[in-house]
């Protein structure tokens, strides 16, 4: 750890951050099997975006949970290769870590109520007004350069976090109807604005002091943080670009739930209906008719 550090960031011991960072990987892995059931079952017959809407609450919990939690991995190995110290970080990252796992571990429990209910309830919307806003990097001007550093490759990392959630949509884009090409389209645009905007970022790396010292670079940050965690939820859900998407969403989620039509026979071969009203009175010919015998 350097004399800088020491001198003006506090440092605290990681292991603080354990039993927070223990119960997010014991939630993710749980949803190890039913995503692996579902990928599936959608790779076979159907699509990441035509399902229910308990259905990609469920997918966009656990991706939001899984980001979250790659996000505080990395800051914490970030800030503890800068210090030089293993097992110690700024006060700075432990408090942006602690932040993320505490998020990571309410996506948790959004995505086991969507689970229940992608069965019972089709319809289920997650608890929680969407877009969700995205993690917070709260400006903190004592905070070492070692924050400021492991912050931008927790940012690194959501990038690619997203960017292999979209990559993974493409495998059966060819089973989407065309009107979805603009989605990819709003999602992939949000990605490039937001690497460019990280590029600015990465380049005041370099002067670490400087950075330390600019508000205006972490808002940047932050921005990029937003842009990324939008478009990851826009990934999972694509009505949050365009209610018109959740309409054809809907409508073919609620197609494959309904039972096909029962086949109906060819109308050449239907059977002759009789003219009496009455089809279980016999009918008499007018010749042996006894009204009619003279």
């Amino acid at each position: 750890m350097s004399f800088w550090d020491r001198l003006t960031g506090k440092v605290v011991d990681v292991a603080g951050l354990g039993q927070k960072r223990r119960a997010v990987a014991t939630g993710i892995t749980a949803f190890d099997g039913p995503i692996s059931d579902l990928r599936l079952e959608m790779a076979i017959k159907s699509h990441p975006w035509l399902q229910n809407r308990a259905t990609t609450g469920f997918l966009l919990s656990t991706w939001a949970a899984q980001a979250l939690q790659d996000m505080a991995a990395i800051l914490e190995a970030t800030a503890q290769k800068q210090l030089g110290e293993p097992g110690k970080l700024p006060e700075a990252s432990f408090a942006l870590a602690d932040e993320l796992y505490d998020a990571a571990l309410r996506w948790i429990e959004f995505g086991q109520s969507a689970l229940i209910a992608m069965d019972a309830d089709p319809e289920y919307e997650l608890p929680v007004q969407l877009p969700a806003g995205p993690p917070r990097l709260e400006w903190v001007s004592e905070a070492p350069p070692a924050h400021f550093v492991a912050a931008i490759q927790a940012a690194v990392q959501l990038g690619t976090a997203v960017e292999d959630a979209l990559n993974n949509l493409q495998t059966d884009r060819s089973r989407l109807p065309r009107k979805y090409d603009g989605a990819f389209d709003t999602i992939s645009r949000a990605i490039r604005v937001a690497r460019a905007k990280l590029d600015q970022v990465e380049a005041a790396e370099s002067d670490r002091q400087a950075v330390r010292l600019s508000p205006d670079i972490w808002a940047m940050l932050q921005e990029v943080v937003r842009l990324y965690f939008l478009a990851g939820q826009q990934v999972a859900r694509p009505a949050l670009i365009d209610p018109r998407y959740d309409a054809a969403t809907q409508a073919a989620a609620r197609s494959r739930r309904l039972p096909p039509p029962p086949a109906q026979a060819p109308a050449q071969r239907a059977p002759a209906q009789p003219a009496d009203p009455a089809p279980q009175q016999k009918q008499v010919s007018a010749r042996h008719s006894p009204l009619l015998i003279q």
